[in-house]
């Protein structure tokens, strides 16, 4: 298996297991994975995360250019920035939905200390606490647990 093949297999296991963890719901955000040569591997858009095939990754350039005539999804160029600003490397699976909406759309960073530090507030404080989930009955994580394990 070649870089993209694995990357590739890794985002369609990394889909099946966020979808049956109620973490992506079907078409729904992206899953990509930084290549070696600078490239990155991403889940075409409007494809279903938990039935997932090698057909539905694609490879973008650096500029987010389709390298392999598949179109990528609206979000590609803020992925690309995202990984510029915080970092990544090769062997790591970014899946962000939510957090471009809410956050990386809304600020230039100055730096990629920022920008991780920002990223880290809005996952661990408020995503993860104060944000409502559809998938939990419009209730926060704090709220629903509260309710379902007391």
């Amino acid at each position: 298996m070649n870089g993209f093949q694995t990357c590739a297999q890794a985002l369609i296991a990394a889909g099946r297991q966020l979808y049956a963890q109620n973490m992506v719901p079907a078409t729904s955000g992206n899953l990509s994975a930084r290549l070696a040569n600078d490239h990155l591997a991403i889940t075409v858009s409007g494809r279903h995360k938990c039935k997932l095939t090698e057909q539905d990754i694609m490879q973008v350039d650096a500029q987010g250019r389709s390298l392999d005539d598949l179109r990528p999804s609206a979000e590609t160029l803020s992925y690309l920035n995202i990984i510029k600003a915080i970092g990544f490397s090769a062997d790591e699976i970014l899946f962000l939905s939510d957090i471009e909406a809410e956050l990386v759309y809304h600020k230039k960073f100055a730096d990629r200390d920022e920008a991780r530090s920002a990223i880290f507030d809005y996952i661990e404080v408020f995503y993860n606490r104060q944000r409502l989930h559809q998938t939990l009955n419009y209730k926060s994580p704090i709220e629903y647990e509260m309710i379902n394990v007391a």
